[in-house]
Parts: C-alpha cells; sequence; structure tokens
C-alpha cells in the first residue's frame, strides 16, 4: 500500500496511515527508509524524495546508515543471476548495451541491501507494474518467480493493488501475468471469480511468505 502511495503520490493522511499499519506489523523504520531508498529507482527519484521527507516528518530524523555496503565489490553471483536471468534483460541488451550496463550497475547495487529480501524488493516491483501499467516488456514476473514466490502469491499482490491502485489496472495486471503463467496458469474466468470472492469477503487465505 505505501508503494501505491509513493507511486500515485498521496503523499498524505493516507500515507501517514499506511506507515501506521506498517509499524504496527513489524516494520522497522530503517526498512521502510529501505523502501524508499528502492523505489527511487523504479518509481521516481522525485516521488521517493517527497516521501521520504514525509517519512521523516513521520518517524523522526533517520541515524546514519550502520548497514552501508561497499558498491565497488563485485555483486553477489546469486544477485546477478537474479537479475540478468529473464528475457527483458537479454532484449535490453540487443537494443542498447548501454542502457543494459548502467541498469545492471544500479540494480545489482540495490538489490543486494540489506533490510529488504530479494523476493520482497520483487514484490515491489511488481506493484510498481500494476501502478504504471507497465505490462509489456517491463513486466517480467520470472525476477519474482525465481526468488521463490509462487504464481498464487503473485496474484494475490496484484488483488492488493486492485485496492490501491484501481480494479481495472489490477484486471489488466491479471490478464498479462496469465498470459506468462501459461500453460500451467488455471483457466482466468476461474481465478478471477476467486479473486472476486476474496476482495468481498477480504479474505484469501494466500500467504505472500
Amino acid at each position: 500500500m505505501i508503494k501505491a502511495d509513493v507511486a500515485n503520490t498521496t503523499i498524505g493522511e493516507r500515507f501517514r496511515t499506511h506507515v501506521a499499519a506498517a509499524e504496527n506489523a513489524g516494520v522497522t523504520k530503517p526498512a521502510l527508509r529501505e523502501a524508499m531508498l528502492h523505489l527511487a529507482y523504479y518509481v521516481s527519484f522525485p516521488k521517493a524524495m517527497e516521501a521520504t521527507a514525509e517519512l521523516v516528518r513521520i518517524c523522526g530524523p533517520f541515524e546514519p546508515e550502520r548497514d552501508a555496503i561497499d558498491i565497488s565489490a563485485a555483486p553477489d553471483a546469486s544477485v546477478v543471476k537474479l537479475l540478468t536471468g529473464g528475457p527483458v534483460s537479454e532484449r535490453l541488451r540487443e537494443m542498447d548495451g548501454g542502457l543494459a550496463e548502467l541498469s545492471f550497475r544500479v540494480s545489482t547495487n540495490l538489490w543486494r541491501r540489506p533490510l529488504l529480501t530479494p523476493k520482497e524488493r520483487a514484490y515491489m516491483c511488481l506493484a510498481t507494474n500494476v501502478c504504471n501499467q507497465t505490462l509489456g516488456d517491463p513486466f517480467d514476473v520470472s525476477i519474482v518467480l525465481r526468488t521463490g514466490a509462487t504464481p498464487a502469491a503473485l496474484r494475490e499482490v496484484i488483488i492488493q493493488m486492485a485496492y490501491c491502485a484501481s480494479f481495472p489496472k489490477a484486471l489488466q495486471a491479471m490478464l498479462a501475468l496469465e498470459r506468462q503463467l501459461k500453460p500451467q496458469s488455471r483457466q482466468l474466468n476461474g481465478f478471477m471469480q476467486q479473486a472476486m470472492a476474496s476482495l468481498g469477503n477480504g479474505e484469501s487465505g494466500i500467504s505472500l511468505g
């Protein structure tokens, strides 16, 4: 929900409510800060900066970072494999090697930072795609799946975004997801009935762990 607030620039009472809900759920202030940093790359720096300023007003100033990493060091092999093993990275390399190299350097330094797991970062990217409706080439769910997430969990993220980003956007994302998951995916009509029932009941029974 915080992700949608940053993407949609709803940095007000709704954002403060969602920050409080995250803290009540056990999310730490450093982890919230890390989420803003991650979103700066995928949503835009100005939006993330505005959200960070509001976060400081809510939580107080951040302490100096004690977990900084050496960005000159070679990234972990698992992070490299995660971010370069999909079709999008291959197509980007074919289209523009310079942009591909820049994207690789920024994303590998970002994704290997502590406080947020690769799966948490992947969920945030999926939510960004739903909000921004970047459902073509950038909508590469293979990264999320390689973090250990299940197709059911991806669907549940999109259902959640129906509330945060709008049902039409979530529906388009669900259609794009099902196209990528075929032929192993369920029939879309049957799942959308389940999704609508979940939204109506406020219960899904699907874990994002």
